[in-house]
């Protein structure tokens, strides 16, 4: 009986920390993806600057056409999540140009842009002892050659 006693606590243990892993190597996947995601919409919205204002010698960006290219972005890349379809994604959209000034971090006055992410499910972890429900990463866009 003592056999049968240890057998089952080593093998609910060792079932336990196999959940662990899996559950832990989507979550870092899942990390990953979304600071990707964080960079390329930060990246993206910093490439649109408002030609008109930079041909008076402003430097600002078309917050319109930046929003939907990040919008568009994170609808798109939704895929390349494990679960996409299954999280609540909102993000925030932080410019610093000339138009919306600058924060005092930023010295030297270049324009940027930056993007938070927060993905929110039910739980990451299948475990019930585990409860993790939201992701956020966060990607700042300097332009230096403006």
């Amino acid at each position: 009986m003592k056999v049968l006693i240890v057998f089952s606590a080593i093998f609910m243990m060792a079932f336990t920390c196999v959940i662990y892993q899996g559950d832990m190597n989507l979550y870092m996947h899942e990390q990953e993806t979304l600071k990707m995601i964080a960079e390329e919409t930060a990246c993206q919205a910093a490439l649109c600057l408002d030609e008109n204002a930079y041909g008076e010698g402003r430097r600002e960006f078309d917050k319109d056409m930046a929003e939907e290219a990040v919008s568009k972005y994170i609808e798109d890349s939704r895929d390349l999540l494990a679960r996409g379809e299954d999280y609540v994604i909102t993000y925030n959209v932080v410019y610093e140009d000339d138009e919306t000034g600058y924060l005092p971090e930023n010295d030297k006055k270049r324009p940027s842009v930056t993007v938070d992410i927060s993905a929110e499910t039910d739980d990451f972890f299948s475990l019930p002892f585990l409860k993790k429900s939201e992701i956020t990463r966060k990607s700042k866009y300097e332009i230096k050659g403006l």
